[in-house]
């Protein structure tokens, strides 16, 4: 029916209590911000020394960038050339649940409703869901989450100038402190104020329950597959779920779930957990009581995950599963949501690779752009130490950097571009070459044209012969 992975221990809510408390006790204000600053003075020495160690990492930057480029180019020819193989190789699988042996090895397309668990069930807390009509059951998540302190740093620069008429920079920082919701532990141990101090111990964690199979008709889904077009949906509990869900599992009511002290609400508390199911959620009984998080409080929420209609493009392999597809070039497997034909499948997949193309492009532009800024940057710090005029002067030369680099980034950019469509398009660049040639030939003659006719024009008035004046 269902499988689990993973159970907690133990619980031990007096330990959280205990660390709340303390949390509590040290800190003055509950849910307030405190701010410790710490400062760093700087100089125009120190800042120079700290462009010039700028210049290493600006150096990697400006010929990483190089790498990025080209091999940007290089990955999208490849893919670009795959997918026209596979749409010219790829054939319609037919119906998924008897799938035909003839495509075995083939690359093969397949679409349909997919099917999952009947039941997956979180039995630590006794929580279960069943399949619907929305698509096939994949999975139930549980998402723990502790109220705890997080610190913020932030960064000031002041900047002032001393008697010389020298610039002077002070950095200094600040820190503050706010509770919030987190599914992951915060150490306290690090933070400035040793007053915000978080607990240590949770006392249960997150966990998710998965379907042995998701299916697509006769085919199983593999996992990666699976969290392409899985939908997570939040799973709003109460008591009357919650009851239904314990006669789901065939468990006694009376000896997993227990009534609270609110008749009224009919709140229940899970058994050894201390639970109380309001807002949707599964609260600690103190905060369901309180309604007001403190730090230490913990909530637990639900996630169904479903899987819908789904389109698969792929290699058949058997009558049970399907994988990757070799082309001469990548190995491809396409998955969308919904019912599409395969050849919306092959437009949806060139046109996330154009979209990834542009934007590894902007990528290595903007690595180049930061490389050669951080190669100039020592010569606006040099430029403020004039007296008087170094804080001009270092604005001009910050500016001329940024107006160098950009131009050079450009430049550069498109001509790793350009060698790398020569290397991986050459029929492309050929083409371009000769379209760039056609006008440029064209000056070229109207020039040399031109130029003969002025000679024609000038070599009959000098041949003509002129008869002497009387």
């Amino acid at each position: 029916m269902y499988n689990r992975r993973g159970r907690d221990g133990g619980v031990d809510w007096k330990s959280a209590a205990m660390g709340a408390a303390a949390g509590a006790a040290a800190a003055s204000v509950m849910g307030g911000q405190r701010r410790y600053g710490g400062r760093q003075g700087g100089n125009v020495g120190g800042a120079i020394c700290g462009s010039c160690c700028g210049i290493v990492f600006g150096i990697v930057l400006f010929l990483s960038s190089f790498g990025v480029l080209t091999f940007n180019e290089r990955s999208a020819v490849r893919m670009e050339r795959s997918l026209h193989e596979g749409l010219k190789a790829v054939t319609d699988g037919g119906d998924p649940m008897n799938p035909s042996a003839d495509n075995q090895g083939k690359l093969v397309y397949f679409s349909g409703r997919a099917n999952g668990a009947k039941i997956i069930a979180d039995e630590d807390l006794g929580v279960a869901v069943e399949r619907s009509s929305e698509g096939g059951l994949a999975a139930l998540k549980r998402v723990v989450e502790m109220y705890q302190y997080k610190e913020h740093k932030h960064k000031h620069e002041r900047k002032h100038r001393d008697y010389d008429g020298n610039t002077r920079t002070e950095r200094y920082y600040t820190y503050s402190y706010s509770p919030e919701w987190s599914s992951r532990a915060i150490s306290s141990s690090s933070f400035h104020d040793t007053s915000y101090v978080n607990p240590t111990h949770w006392p249960i964690r997150s966990d998710a329950q998965y379907a042995r199979r998701v299916r697509l008709g006769a085919l199983t889904l593999s996992t990666s597959i699976v969290e392409q077009v899985a939908t997570p949906t939040p799973l709003h509990l109460d008591g009357k779920k919650l009851k239904s869900m314990q006669k789901l599992l065939g468990s006694s009511t009376s000896s997993d779930v227990s009534l609270s002290a609110d008749a009224d609400s009919r709140q229940l508390a899970v058994a050894n957990h201390g639970l109380v199911p309001k807002q949707g959620m599964l609260l600690s009984e103190a905060l369901a009581a309180r309604g007001t998080p403190q730090i230490g409080d913990v909530r637990v929420r639900f996630e169904k995950v479903i899987v819908g209609d789904v389109t698969v493009v792929g290699k058949q392999i058997g009558k049970e599963s399907i994988g990757k597809f070799k082309t001469s070039y990548n190995n491809i497997m396409l998955v969308s949501k919904g019912i599409k034909t395969s050849e919306e499948m092959f437009e949806d997949a060139q046109n996330a690779n154009t979209m990834k193309t542009w934007l590894m492009r902007v990528v290595g532009f903007v690595m180049m752009f930061i490389g050669i800024n951080m190669l100039l940057s020592p010569a606006s710090q040099i430029a403020s130490i004039v007296p008087f005029l170094g804080g001009m002067l270092s604005s001009l030369v910050s500016v001329g950097a940024c107006l160098v680099a950009t131009t050079a980034s450009i430049g550069l950019s498109l001509a790793t571009i350009a060698i790398s469509w020569v290397i991986f398009r050459p029929e492309l660049a050929i083409a371009l070459v000769v379209i760039a040639a056609v006008p440029l030939l064209g000056l070229q003659r109207l020039v040399a044209a031109q130029n003969g006719s002025a000679g024609k024009s000038g070599g009959g008035d000098r041949g003509r012969r002129l008869d002497p004046i009387d």
